[in-house]
């Protein structure tokens, strides 16, 4: 079954369809151009004030940081002017505008203005926008637009929209800014309580220390752990060394004198390292090892019956009886150093021991001692930075009632136009919609014009075409229907089906 291609009607074909169905065309023309230039007539003006803002951070920042007013990031920014955009639009601001503007001309009940409708109506058309080009949130300036039908009422209603955001604006800082300041102060309150009792801590430690307590400061200051009676303690412990070492020396000696105490011949034999503890005896020594090599001098080149020689031996013997005699005195005297030596060892021993007992303490104090002095420097610099959080609280808090962070650039403006369409261009809207809607209408019920082909087509008898066959009918009806109207295509759609049924 072949299918034909659709019929495309020529220039003069539209022509002379539009002039057989003018009245479709026309009669929504002009319904449309008059609605239109009744709208255009009866619509009152609306103009649109702008003006713009600046919008700055707070001089002094919240951790004590000035920034001069510039935001330090671009969030800070954003946050800001959302504040701003739900102020400027909040019924608060916008009622107290509206009192003070007052209520328009023509107004039914002046006595109840502004109504609830009244404020959400104007809430509408109270606009805070980023200027062209940019986006809300990443510059400091805006534009406060307001729409009126009164151009000087708009004027009016934008600037009293600004008072009425900075006035709130500045409630809603001053607000914020009491209650940091009453947190801020409980804050340093209990960070000083805090600190008020670490310190009696560390009071009743350094009590409790007592006169240690410089060994004690000492102790935590120095990086080696060392202290004075650390120092002491071994001092002492080098002094107890060197008595026992000299007790030591002075027993042997004792005991090499009194084994020798008849006999000067042991006694030349002892160390001189010994004899340090009696310097006579040394001296004694000294002088007997003289006395004898002077004699052996002699008695070699002598006889013995030599005054000379004689003479010698004599002061020999001199020496050893001295010797003798002192030998006894040194043993008397290396008794009681040895006695000195022992009490002396025995309260140095005592006095280490005191020491000692000291520095167990005093570690044992250290430990608890710099916990509670770090403790002390910790919850310090607590206080130190909710002090420094208060005073910025409280600027800011001044700096409400004396300081806008809203600033005007100029003055609000309408333009020399009101906002949307004029009114010649709503005509011209109007009847350009008219003639679609009745070109609309002429697709959808007008036939279109058949070429000759369909037309002698067409001028065949209905009755033949009743008597065809029915796929000469669904054929003919295929190839025909492209250039039907919408109408006569489903009418056509009916008969086949109705056909085939049957």
């Amino acid at each position: 079954m072949s299918q034909s291609s659709p019929v495309i009607p020529s220039f003069e074909d539209l022509l002379k369809i539009a002039k057989e169905n003018r009245w479709m065309l026309i009669a929504p023309t002009v319904v449309m151009t008059l609605a239109a230039v009744g709208f255009a007539v009866l619509k009152t003006n609306r103009w649109e004030a702008s003006q713009t803002l600046m919008i700055r951070d707070e001089a002094v920042g919240a951790n004590g940081e000035s920034h001069l007013g510039r935001f330090s990031h671009i969030d800070e920014m954003k946050t800001t002017q959302e504040t701003v955009l739900e102020l400027v639009r909040s019924r608060p601001v916008v009622r107290a505008a509206l009192q003070e503007v007052g209520p328009p001309q023509g107004y039914r009940k002046p006595s109840q203005w502004p109504t609830l409708t009244d404020v959400e109506d104007a809430r509408r058309i109270v606009k805070l926008n980023a200027p062209n080009g940019a986006e809300f949130g990443k510059t400091e300036i805006v534009h406060l637009n307001v729409i009126d039908e009164d151009p000087e009422r708009a004027i009016e209603f934008n600037s009293s929209i600004f008072r009425n955001l900075d006035k709130h604006f500045r409630d809603v800082r001053n607000q914020r800014a009491t209650s940091m300041v009453d947190e801020l102060s409980r804050a340093r309150k209990l960070a000083e309580e805090e600190l008020s009792r670490i310190s009696l801590d560390v009071a009743k430690l350094e009590h409790q220390a007592g006169a240690d307590l410089p060994e004690l400061r000492i102790l935590n200051q120095s990086t080696t752990g060392e202290s004075s009676i650390r120092r002491l303690s071994v001092d002492v412990q080098n002094e107890i060394r060197q008595l026992q070492a000299q007790q030591r020396s002075a027993a042997t000696l004792r005991l090499v004198l009194r084994d020798n105490q008849s006999q000067t011949d042991g006694i030349l034999a002892t160390p001189n390292q010994l004899l340090e503890l009696q310097p006579g005896l040394r001296q004694l020594k000294a002088g007997l090892i003289e006395a004898q090599l002077a004699a052996a001098r002699k008695a070699a080149n002598l006889t013995p019956e030599h005054p000379a020689l004689i003479e010698a031996l004599a002061a020999e013997k001199e020496i050893q009886e001295t010797m003798r005699k002192e030998v006894s005195v040194a043993i008397a005297g290396l008794d009681v150093d040895s006695r000195v030596y022992t009490a002396r060892i025995a309260d140095l021993q005592h006095r280490s021991a005191e020491l000692d007992e000291r520095m167990v303490q005093l570690n044992e104090l250290r430990v608890e001692y710099q916990n509670l002095l770090d403790a002390a420097d910790h919850q310090r610099q607590i206080v130190r930075t909710a002090r420094e959080d208060l005073m910025d609280a409280r600027a800011s808090l001044a700096a409400t009632t004396s300081s806008s962070l809203l600033t005007s650039l100029d003055q609000p403006t309408t333009g020399d136009r009101p906002v949307g369409p004029g009114r010649a261009m709503m005509v011209l809207a109007g009847m350009f919609g008219g003639f679609i809607t009745g070109c609309g209408l002429v697709f959808l019920t007008v036939q279109p014009v058949q070429p000759s082909t369909h037309k002698k087509a067409s001028a065949q008898p209905v009755k033949e075409a009743r008597v065809a066959r029915p796929d000469e009918v669904a054929t003919r009806s295929l190839r025909t229907r492209d250039g039907l109207s919408f109408r006569d295509v489903v009418n056509q759609v009916q008969s086949m089906l109705n056909t085939y049924h049957n």
